[in-house]
């Protein structure tokens, strides 16, 4: 989506089919998808998307080894996000049951690393959950879970913590659903489109 422009372009299409797969950019460029779920089986594949030579190279599969397998468990569902200039970090999901295990990526090795402690409790991130980074802490808002988990980092180790936010969800469906109207046209409801612009129609 350019949005410089207000257009919608379509890019190449996966190697694989799949639904629920974990996805992140690294360095504003790259597009990393990790596993999903297709014809009734959880995947453990990865590809990866270069924006800037999209039209040229695709989407590429890596890190293949000889016997075409990774050592990602096979999941979908599962939170995403970089934390480090060379370090993506998947986290939860599904496969038979719902998981807390927890891999890290090294973008530049091409190199999967388990870590512990695993995720407070056990989460699947189907849909509606936020990551956001604030100085050394990963936040994830699970929104159909009403949960947030926390990940910081300290000396070399991580550190999972949680917090309920059951008792604030009224007020975040309400942030959730929210819509920013951006003209003084927005008091007028249904005249104005979600631009704020002012809609006229001719008779």
């Amino acid at each position: 989506y350019d949005i410089a422009k207000n257009i919608w372009t379509l890019v190449s299409e996966l190697s694989q089919p799949r639904l629920s797969a974990m996805g992140c950019t690294f360095e504003n460029r790259y597009i990393y998808l990790f596993g999903g779920y297709f014809d009734k089986e959880y995947l453990d594949d990865i590809e990866m998307l270069d924006v800037v030579r999209e039209e040229e190279v695709g989407w590429v599969s890596i890190f293949a080894t000889k016997e075409g397998k990774t050592p990602l468990v096979k999941r979908c569902s599962a939170g995403c996000a970089q934390i480090g200039p060379e370090t993506l970090i998947i986290f939860g999901g599904k496969n038979s049951s719902t998981l807390n295990t927890c891999v890290l990526f090294n973008i530049k090795k091409e190199q999967f690393i388990p870590i512990k402690p695993t995720l407070k409790s056990k989460a699947c991130f189907d849909c509606n959950y936020n990551v956001f980074l604030y100085k050394d802490t990963m936040y994830c808002v699970d929104y159909p879970a009403s949960r947030m988990h926390t990940l910081s980092q300290s000396m070399g180790n991580f550190l999972w913590g949680s917090l309920d936010l059951k008792q604030w969800k009224k007020q975040y469906l309400q942030l959730f659903t929210c819509l920013l109207y951006t003209s003084d046209a927005a008091d007028e409801r249904s005249s104005v489109d979600l631009g704020g612009r002012r809609i006229i129609n001719k008779k």
